[in-house]
């Protein structure tokens, strides 16, 4: 797994808020390698909840539906959101 340098998504900055107000440990971007060379591009890697090295959050099950078995394999869950709208804020 290695964290993404772009800027992190309107999910992505949910969750960081979420995350921070929750103390939960989070990564947006991330991107994961699986064994075949595929990258996926997650809006948001959630550590220490769904698979044993996280849950990954994205908003579009095109990403990860294809690969779930490996996704799976390597140790990752997954989780498919909706994209919150702009200024749709946490409570």
């Amino acid at each position: 797994m290695t964290e993404n340098t772009n800027m992190p998504s309107r999910l992505g900055l949910r969750w960081t808020t979420i995350a921070s107000k929750l103390g939960l440990r989070l990564i947006a971007p991330a991107s994961i390698s699986l064994p075949s060379g595929i990258q996926i591009e997650a809006d948001a890697l959630l550590l220490d909840f769904g698979g044993q090295r996280g849950m990954l959050l994205v908003t579009n099950d095109e990403l990860v539906w294809p690969h779930r078995t490996a996704i799976a394999e390597v140790g990752y869950g997954f989780s498919v959101l909706d994209d919150p709208e702009l200024g749709d804020h946490p409570t």
